[in-house]
């Protein structure tokens, strides 16, 4: 019955491969050119826990690994560097992952990886000692078949799976997304100390918009439903913390401070995954490494059950903030019309604020539907006076009513200009109803 009702949901999403192609385009194409390479980037930590999972199923009789799903084949490379000896493909049927992916690769100067935009074809998988999906199996529209036709050529798999709940969704018992956003709190306060905090050098994002077109599959399995995949051969299932959703503020900055921090990071997630199997609970964790091999199958081990336990006190930051006490509670007015909009803002960090610093703070605004952020750059306000740790001062707003008559909200935001908006860092924005006619 239960499996009866997600299917029900999974059809009514009506996913497509075209739709997740568009999807992952935009995904891979738009992102900033970034060196995901190095303990300075978070994403890094994530990379290389996943490959540390992988790589166990990188037997020494493995000599041609094929990466389904390999996107910018960031993954694909740090197994690639590792392996020398061993043959790399990376398939993804986006073609921006697989351009992305060949620019890591050469990043890395890698020999034995190449790869190919498509879908896993028979030419692909013949002669493939192990196939790999890093958080991709639950993308594929048609996974049983996808699995039946791998093992004409395959019996050795390995999957990175977020784990998933009987209904399709994602089950989260055991999250730390905090941690990286709390010791960057760390760190940042450190280079507040030394006055290392102007030294950090950031890559120009990329020119191509996103198009907002597409929807990625998303079907998640329970590890019941993922070793059915597999009739007759043995799946075995470790769980890790790490696949981090919230990175701190300005992710792509890169210094010795951020690398440091990183690479503190990474060994403690290595020991929490320790900790968790050690007590029998890493697969409560958000993923699952997943190891098929031909071996004669044992039972699977069980999902904990266990009371999430959220982060409940939190580190002072560079971006605390408090805005409140804006006035007026609604908007009126024509579209493109002036409006004025007054806020108080709270400094909560531990350091001073100023729109004449370098990079200087502002206050601005997003315009938003029900659905969608209609304006994603409002224009910039200067705080009248620099503010201090625990200080307050009152802002007013010129700001723009949106071109189209509708309904919106005005969300108003803080932001440290070509770094981050303060809603990365989890300030709430002040928002305030308006009709625009």
């Amino acid at each position: 019955m239960l499996r009866a009702l997600r299917e029900i949901r999974w059809r009514w999403h009506r996913w497509s491969s075209a739709d997740d192609r568009s999807f992952h385009d935009d995904l891979f194409g738009s992102a900033a050119d970034y060196d995901p390479f190095t303990f300075a980037y978070p994403g890094y930590l994530t990379i290389r826990r996943f490959a540390d999972l992988a790589a166990d199923s990188i037997t020494p009789d493995v000599h041609r690994v094929v990466d389904v799903g390999c996107g910018p084949g960031e993954i694909t490379c740090e197994l690639a560097r590792r392996f020398p000896r061993v043959q790399f493909v990376g398939l993804d049927h986006s073609r921006a992952g697989v351009q992305r992916a060949a620019k890591n690769a050469a990043r890395l100067g890698l020999t034995n990886v190449s790869f190919v935009c498509g879908d896993a074809g028979e030419s692909e998988l013949r002669g493939c000692d192990l196939v790999i999906m890093c958080d991709s199996f639950h993308h594929l529209p048609q996974p049983r078949a996808f699995v039946d036709r791998a093992r004409q050529h395959c019996s050795r798999f390995f999957l990175l799976e977020p784990g998933g709940a009987w209904h399709g969704g994602w089950a989260r018992q055991i999250e730390f997304d905090w941690l990286l956003s709390d010791l960057d709190i760390v760190r940042a306060r450190v280079d507040g100390l030394i006055g290392n905090g102007a030294k950090a050098s950031r890559p120009q994002p990329t020119t191509q918009p996103q198009s907002g077109e597409g929807e990625a599959v998303e079907r998640r399995y329970t590890l019941d439903d993922l070793a059915g995949f597999f009739p007759g051969l043995r799946v075995s299932v470790r769980g890790t913390v790490a696949g981090f959703d919230a990175y701190p503020p300005d992710p792509y900055a890169v210094s010795p401070s951020r690398a440091w921090i990183g690479e503190i990071a990474y060994r403690m997630i290595c020991d929490i995954d320790a900790r968790l199997l050690d007590a029998d609970r890493d697969l409560a964790a958000k993923h699952w490494g997943i190891a098929v091999s031909p071996d004669p199958p044992v039972p699977l081990r069980r999902v904990p059950t266990i009371e999430q336990v959220r982060n409940g006190s939190r580190l002072q930051g560079p971006y605390d903030a408090e805005l409140s006490d804006g006035r007026p509670e609604r908007l009126n007015g024509r579209a493109g019309q002036k409006a004025f909009v007054r806020v108080r803002v709270a400094n909560r960090s531990w350091r001073e604020w100023s729109s004449d610093a370098e990079p200087p703070i502002f206050v601005s605004y997003h315009w938003c539907t029900s659905s969608m952020i209609e304006v994603a750059e409002g224009g910039r306000t200067a705080f009248p006076r620099p503010l201090g740790p625990g200080d307050a001062i009152d802002v007013t707003l010129e700001v723009i009513l949106p071109a189209q008559a509708g309904e919106y909200v005005l969300a108003i935001q803080l932001l440290e200009e070509g770094v981050c908006w303060f809603t990365s860092a989890g300030v709430s924005p002040f928002t305030v109803p308006a009709r625009v006619e």
